[in-house]
C-alpha cells in the first residue's frame, strides 16, 4: 500500500478525534501509553469546546462538540489557527534568534518536533515494502522526492553498491553499463533519510527480470533485478524511465499517530514518475 503524509493540523484533528472515540467506547486506535503523543489532540479538544456556543434547549455540550468535532473543514481551520498562535508564543521566547529548550514547556517542545516533521515530510507519498504489523511500516521509500534525471559514474555507484563498508555487490563494469544505459534520461528519487549508505533500490513492473521480486503478492511491482534492467535498456527492450531508483528508506512509519494515512496502493501509482505531474501525486492519491 502507500502512506500519506498528512498535514499537521490533520494530525491533530485525527489525534482529537482518536481520544473522543475511547472516552464513547468505541473502537480505537489508541494505544495504553498515548497519553503524552496525543498531548496536542487533547489542546485541540479543548480549543474546540470553548469555540462551542450555547446549547440549544435538548441539546448537552458533549453532543454539540461530538456534532462539531465531525466538521473537518471547521476543525482544519481551528487547528491551523491552534498551531500558528503557539508557534508565535514560542518565537516571541527567542533572543537573538535563539530559543533555549530551558524556557519550553514540554508541549511547546512536542510541538516544534511534529512542526519540523511535518514540514520535511510534506505531501511525502511512500510506498510500503514491507510491514511489521497492521498500523506500521517496516521500510518505505517516498514515491515523490526526485533528486536526478541522468546518471553519472558516482550515482549510479552509490546506486548499485551504496558507499558504507559492505563488499561492493556488483563490478564496475556493471557500473559503467549503468551509465551508459541512464545517462541521458533516469529517474532518481530520494527515498528516505535512513539507510542511504546502503544500494540502493530499484522498482519497476517487470516480474520476469532475473533477481527481481515482488514486493507484495498479486501486486506486479517488483524490486531488484537492477542488472537485467540496465541491459534491458542497453539493447532497447525498455525505456530508462521503466524503472525508478531510489536511495534511502524510511523506517518506522506508522498511522497511529495521525502522521501518516494509509491508501490502497494502484499498481499505475506505485510506478508513475513523478516528473513534471499536471498534479501534484498527493493530491491525486487523496482524492481517489
Amino acid at each position: 500500500g502507500l502512506l500519506c503524509r498528512t498535514p499537521l493540523p490533520a494530525q491533530l484533528i485525527f489525534q482529537m478525534r482518536q481520544r473522543i472515540e475511547g472516552e464513547i467506547g468505541t473502537v480505537s486506535t489508541q494505544q495504553e501509553g498515548d497519553a503524552e503523543e496525543f498531548i496536542w489532540g487533547d489542546l485541540l479538544r479543548r480549543r474546540l469546546l470553548e469555540e462551542l456556543p450555547e446549547p440549544a434547549e435538548g441539546r448537552t455540550v458533549e453532543s454539540l462538540f461530538e456534532a462539531w468535532s465531525q466538521n473537518t473543514e471547521y476543525c482544519f481551520r481551528l487547528a491551523e489557527t491552534l498551531v500558528g498562535e503557539r508557534l508565535d508564543e514560542i518565537a516571541s521566547k527567542a533572543s537573538n534568534g535563539r530559543l533555549d529548550p530551558r524556557e519550553l514547556s514540554e508541549e511547546e517542545q512536542e510541538l516544534i518536533v511534529m512542526y519540523s516533521r511535518s514540514q520535511e515530510m510534506w505531501q511525502n507519498v511512500c510506498l510500503v515494502l514491507s510491514a511489521s504489523s497492521a498500523s506500521t511500516a517496516a521500510e518505505a521509500v517516498t514515491i515523490n522526492r526526485p533528486v536526478a534525471l541522468r546518471m553519472e559514474k558516482r550515482m549510479a555507484q552509490l546506486l548499485l553498491n551504496g558507499h558504507d563498508d559492505s563488499p561492493p555487490r556488483f563490478g564496475e563494469d556493471v557500473v559503467a553499463r549503468c551509465v551508459r544505459a541512464f545517462s541521458r534520461e533516469s529517474a532518481v528519487y530520494l527515498g528516505g533519510p535512513e539507510r542511504q549508505g546502503e544500494p540502493g533500490l530499484c522498482v519497476h513492473g517487470f516480474g520476469n527480470l532475473p533477481g527481481a521480486r515482488e514486493v507484495a503478492a498479486g501486486t506486479r511491482i517488483y524490486v531488484g533485478g537492477e542488472e537485467a534492467a540496465i541491459d534491458g535498456v542497453l539493447n532497447g527492450t525498455f525505456s530508462p524511465l521503466d524503472f525508478r531508483w531510489f536511495i534511502g528508506r524510511h523506517t518506522g512509519l506508522s498511522t497511529r499517530s495521525g502522521e501518516w494515512l494509509a491508501a490502497a496502493c494502484a499498481r499505475p501509482i506505485a510506478l508513475k514518475q513523478c516528473l513534471g505531474l499536471p498534479k501534484p501525486l498527493w493530491h491525486e492519491v487523496m482524492e481517489q
